[in-house]
């Protein structure tokens, strides 16, 4: 906790990470954990209130309600509170002395603390810390080991300043001076910790280790601030590259832009200091408008306003920051509305880049990870109008803001921004994720179960060819929709199966059901049978990789067509004694009519997590990314960025559509944009 008579200079300057812990990986591991605790902070007015609304005592609700109040007004004392208290239980490691007992500062509060808790909230905090324990112990055994080496002396798990018993009592620490929060509502913030925080960690124990296995091999590290020191830069320094006996590609950038510069400014020039320069940038920075300007038109502001000359650094870093930006907005992984966004960040990063030279060398810096992350995020969105806050365009737009509005000389502020995309995007990519993979296993099924296709494209052809005039929206239905359901179930089950033989004997029932019924007694029998009809193909349809959108149009079609039946009415009609035949094979029902064979270009391999960009006409653009080829590599299945819509494409199309230009490759979901923008930028000064 922090003193009531503390300062926040104080409190600031005592919570300073000691220079044993800089290499460690536990400053970025606290400096994550905090971004994660900000995105947790976020959302508890908006758990708090839907839990109010669900109750149907005022009382209760009321009680909700004013919590909601208090956590609001007591927003930066906790966040002091639990950094102050992570801060705390890393102490000892400046003295690599491994205390005995309860090494670290309210590790066991629920247990041993003398102020009153009740049964039911110290079961939850014993059990969010249990559940972690147990998720992350290996990680935390290997983290054990690095740490240990880090400080010289051996210690045991119970001694690891930054496990979840830690972040637990950092949590109790941080809900301590709200007074009055009653168990319950307790209870409720324990769930959201639990899932904005607990279920995160691993990912942050694995990045500790990493840091700390990377600097626990290098000796020397660069300075990063140039001027005067600033804690906010002091602050990454851990991060930095070894000092490397090759130029680094910064330095290869700076040497070739000195080439071609004209002699520095005389001695009477008054040069600006590099102080000066940043108040101006912010100046820039805070009445730019929301559209942003292009990298010229920055460019010629800068100089009309700066009045005297840079100093040669301060130049260099300047021109290579535009540069970057013009090889940034030209690469074709931003679509145009993201690009816009991602355009506005350069007065940010034109201080960054003055504050620390190492986000042109570092490929982890928060800086270049925050852009990174918001163009693979953005590499599938399609622009389809909406525009909303809860959208991925709302949540960068955002970010942007929060760039431009807070950012003066805090780098840290990136790894933060960095921190509440991740967590925003979490559930989404989740799902995704897994769309994505039943797809994907699905494709793979059916290209091992060589027959599979050859027996739905028989069964369906049987049935089909059994009625004559059937409408295409119904064949289409069939073909497209049902056959996904036949594939998957003839895979999972053997045609001798009642699920298989059910599904099959569903399509004569679909295609009896929109013949005309011109008899009272045929009429009561569709009546009866629509409705199960009608629910077994949303149970089925339900289950495939189909756009939702796609499957209710069929539907409604359906609707309209047992209608028409009903009264007398429609084309469908069945032939008697038509014995089952064979279907014409099924084509690409959106894209058949564009193939054309001879193809007049080589096929195009593509690895699976590759964007393309479909150009459909002249406004209409689609981001597709490619998650499996079959093995003779002509057939390849894409999915859209939230996984609900799944297109086959033969490669030879693709490669006959990729050369007149209709689709583009954009990139691949691992690549990083600003490493892309630094290597294209670097070899365009080369040559």
């Amino acid at each position: 906790m922090i003193a009531p008579n503390d300062s926040l200079a104080t409190y600031t300057e005592r919570s300073r990470p000691s220079p044993k812990l800089v290499g460690s990986g536990i400053e970025l591991f606290q400096e994550r954990l905090l971004g994660l605790f900000d995105v947790f902070y976020d959302k508890i007015d908006g758990v708090l209130l839907d839990a109010a609304d669900k109750t149907e005592s005022n009382g209760v609700r009321a009680s909700y309600v004013l919590a909601t109040q208090q956590f609001r007004n007591h927003r930066q004392a906790s966040r002091n509170a639990f950094s102050h208290e992570m801060q705390q239980a890393t102490a000892w490691l400046c003295t690599s002395n491994p205390p005995s007992g309860e090494p670290v500062p309210g590790r066991a509060w629920y247990s041993t603390s003398t102020e009153p808790v009740e049964l039911e909230e110290r079961l939850a905090v014993e059990n969010l810390i249990s559940k972690s324990s147990s998720r992350y112990r290996d990680t935390l055994l290997a983290l054990d080991g690095q740490l240990s080496g880090l400080v010289g002396v051996p210690f045991n798990l119970a001694a690891n300043p930054i496990d979840p018993a830690v972040i637990c009592a950092a949590l109790r620490a941080a809900i301590e001076p709200i007074a009055e929060i009653q168990t319950p509502i307790r209870l409720v913030v324990y769930k959201l910790f639990d899932k904005q925080v607990m279920d995160r960690l691993g990912g942050l124990y694995n990045l500790c280790i990493k840091v700390s296995s990377k600097n626990g091999e290098c000796s020397t590290r660069r300075p990063i601030a140039r001027g005067t020191p600033d804690s906010s830069a002091d602050a990454l320094r851990f991060k930095s590259p070894p000092r490397l006996a090759h130029p680094t590609p910064f330095a290869i950038l700076r040497r070739v832009l000195a080439q071609g510069r004209p002699p520095q400014q005389t001695a009477g020039d008054r040069i600006l200091a590099t102080d000066e320069l940043m108040r101006l940038l912010s100046d820039i920075q805070h009445l730019a408008s929301p559209t942003a300007a292009p990298t010229t038109t920055l460019r010629t502001r800068l100089s009309s306003m700066l009045g005297r000359s840079l100093a040669k650094a301060d130049e260099t870093t300047l021109d290579l920051v535009f540069l970057l930006f013009e090889h940034l907005l030209a690469d074709k992984m931003l679509p145009d509305g993201v690009e816009v966004l991602i355009a506005r960040l350069q007065i940010p990063i034109l201080k960054v880049a003055l504050l620390d030279e190492s986000f042109f060398d570092n490929p982890e810096h928060p800086a270049r990870n925050l852009v990174n992350h918001m163009a693979q995020a953005a590499m599938g969105w399609t622009d389809d109008g909406n525009r909303s806050p809860e959208g991925l365009y709302g949540h960068l737009e955002r970010l942007v803001d929060q760039a431009i509005d807070d950012f003066d000389q805090d780098l840290t502020l990136f790894a933060r921004l960095d921190a509440q995309l991740r967590a925003a995007l979490a559930d989404e990519d989740k799902s995704a994720r897994a769309r994505e993979h039943r797809a994907r296993q699905l494709a793979e099924d059916r290209a091992q179960a060589s027959s599979t296709a050859q027996v739905v494209t028989l069964t369906l052809g049987a049935y089909i060819r059994r009625y004559r005039n059937v409408p295409s929206a119904i064949v289409e239905l069939i073909e497209r929709g049902w056959g996904e359901v036949l594939a998957t179930s003839y895979s999972l089950d053997s045609p001798q199966s009642r699920n298989w033989r059910d599904k099959v004997a569903l399509i004569d029932r679909l295609l009896w059901s929109i013949c005309p019924k011109t008899e009272q007694g045929e009429r009561r029998e569709l009546l009866r049978s629509i409705p199960t009809l009608m629910r077994q193909l949303r149970l089925g349809l339900n289950d495939t990789a189909l756009d939702p959108r796609q499957v209710a149009g069929w539907l409604r079609e359906l609707q309209v067509l047992h209608l028409n039946a009903l009264r007398g009415e429609g084309t469908a009609e069945p032939i008697p004694e038509m014995a089952p035949g064979l279907s014409a094979d099924l084509a690409h029902p959106d894209l058949a009519e564009e193939v054309v064979a001879p193809y007049a270009v080589e096929p195009v391999e593509l690895t699976p997590g590759t964007w393309i960009a479909l150009h459909r006409d002249d406004t209409e653009t689609v981001r597709l990314k490619l998650i499996w080829r079959s093995e003779d590599g002509t057939r390849q299945l894409f999915i859209d960025r939230q996984g609900r819509h799944t297109v086959e494409l033969d490669s030879g199309w693709l490669a006959t559509r990729l050369a007149e230009g209709t689709v583009e490759i954009v990139g691949h979901e691992d690549e990083a944009i600003v490493d892309r923008a630094i290597a294209a930028l670097l070899q365009s000064v080369q040559h």
